[in-house]
């Protein structure tokens, strides 16, 4: 595990235009896992929420060093990340370690949670980034948001610090404040190193959809590809309500007889994890299979699933490579609340 010895700092003023009240500033806070062939390696650091400790500008920095890693500009690993983002220009003036569980901390505004696996050199990570921001106070309510893969953090990333550019550059005009202005181009200046790392997976992305289907005109196969994306953090099964669908007869499936759900999920899920689509297959095997016979479920029922996400690659009936997003049910239960399987 990644740990340095440096601690917390006490009474920080930070002076802007707004000052940081020096007793109890607001916090960032950034928890990463970096998945390496040796082991696991984690470390969590903290800033001030004001100037740059926000997510517009921590994410931005994140897509960047995803790049770097595909280069191989930086050696993966929780030691050369967090060195990454202290060194950035543009960085958060005031980062330390931090030791606290920040789910109760009430400091904490906006906690970024990295999961990371690098692949073979010249090749993105696997990663998914979930970012939760609170608003102040002890009721303020938490606005959550999941990433999947480095696409779609480079392009929500992209979006967010294009707007925090543009907000501050008008705040900037308004108050006539030249610091505002300063903070503006800097933005900016971030802004466009983040554009070329989007413009390059969206690139990668349209090749490899251009590659399939000329393989599907000629009657050839593509392989699908090797890589794998980090869809949710496997520490905990997820949750989800929803509405059947479909259900399929019960078949031979990898050894094992499985039945298929196509499930609706409800909306609030699919607006908090983008992995989770509008109709998703739900894979239910053994003792699942035989709980859906005895439901003697049918389109229109309400159920509860919990389990995993996962994307499967196969190869289709004219020859085609594909892959889904497959839900791995664990339990399932009707109506609102998931049983023990």
């Amino acid at each position: 595990m990644f740990t340095t010895e440096n601690e917390e700092p006490t009474d920080t003023g930070v002076v802007l235009d707004v000052r940081i009240e020096s007793h109890a500033p607001t916090l960032l806070v950034l928890q990463a896992k970096v998945v390496l062939p040796w082991g696991r390696e984690e470390f969590a650091l903290a800033m001030p929420t004001a100037p740059q400790g926000s997510a517009a500008w921590q994410c931005a920095h994140i897509a960047l060093y995803l790049d770097a890693v595909r280069k191989g500009d930086v050696q993966p690993g929780a030691a050369a990340l967090s060195d990454f983002l202290r060194a950035r220009p543009g960085a958060a003036t005031l980062l330390w370690d931090y030791r606290f569980e920040a789910q109760n901390d009430q400091r904490v505004e906006c906690l970024l949670s990295l999961v990371l696996k690098p692949g073979a050199p010249g090749q993105w990570p696997g990663v998914s980034l979930s970012v939760v921001e609170r608003e102040p106070g002890r009721s303020g309510f938490h606005r959550p948001r999941f990433w999947g893969s480095a696409r779609e953090i480079a392009e929500e990333s992209l979006a967010e610090i294009a707007g925090e550019r543009d907000n501050l550059a008008a705040r900037a005009r308004s108050l006539g404040s030249s610091a505002l202005a300063g903070l503006a181009k800097e933005a900016a200046a971030l802004a466009d190193r983040v554009e070329p790392v989007w413009r390059a997976l969206r690139g990668e992305g349209q090749r490899e959809g251009a590659e399939q289907a000329r393989a599907a005109l000629r009657g050839t196969a593509v392989e699908p590809s090797k890589r794998t994306t980090a869809l949710l953090p496997r520490e905990a099964p997820l949750i989800l309500n929803g509405t059947v669908l479909r259900v399929s007869k019960p078949v031979e499936d990898d050894g094992e007889v499985a039945t298929r759900l196509l499930l609706e999920p409800d909306r609030a899920h699919r607006e908090h994890l983008s992995p989770v689509t509008a109709q998703l297959l739900c894979r239910l095997a053994g003792p699942l299979a035989d709980r859906v016979s005895r439901f003697g479920l049918e389109p229109g029922d309400r159920v509860a699933v919990s389990g995993r996400l996962e994307v499967r690659h196969y190869r289709a009936a004219d020859g085609v490579p594909r892959s889904a997003v497959v839900f791995m049910t664990e339990g399932l239960g009707l109506g609102e609340f998931a049983a023990r399987s």
